[in-house]
């Protein structure tokens, strides 16, 4: 029969499983350490933390706990903004070949603004 897995065990499993497919030697502990981990945050396979005083700790620092909880969550939607906005510019350069973003935002009252060799001295 076998022993039943806590919940912890499993997320360890989880986590150690999903560093083996992506693992690539980089020749420095440390720093593989650093990058990996922060691969494993990003998708959601670093273990939590477990302890008895949680809600003391979170209550205690609300702000910083909602300032990391947030750019975490900008972090992992980068994820998928990135591919999208990308793929938006690959369009548009491939069906408006002769417009630029850039002299999108500018009318050509507004580039007349910043031509400044007419000032005097």
């Amino acid at each position: 029969m076998a022993k039943p897995v806590s919940a912890w065990s499993r997320e360890v499993n989880r986590y150690f499983d999903f560093r083996e497919r992506i693992y690539v030697p980089l020749g420095h502990d440390r720093l593989e350490k650093v990058i990996y981990d922060g691969v494993t945050l990003l998708f959601g396979y670093l273990p939590n933390v477990y302890t008895p005083e949680y809600d003391a700790l979170v209550e205690a620092n609300r702000v910083e706990v909602a300032v990391q909880r947030s750019a975490l969550w900008v972090q992992r939607s980068s994820l998928f903004m990135l591919p999208l906005f990308l793929g938006f510019e690959t369009f548009a350069r491939v069906r408006f070949p002769r417009r630029s973003w850039l002299r999108g935002l500018l009318a050509p009252s507004d580039s007349a603004m910043l031509d400044f060799s007419h000032q005097q001295a």
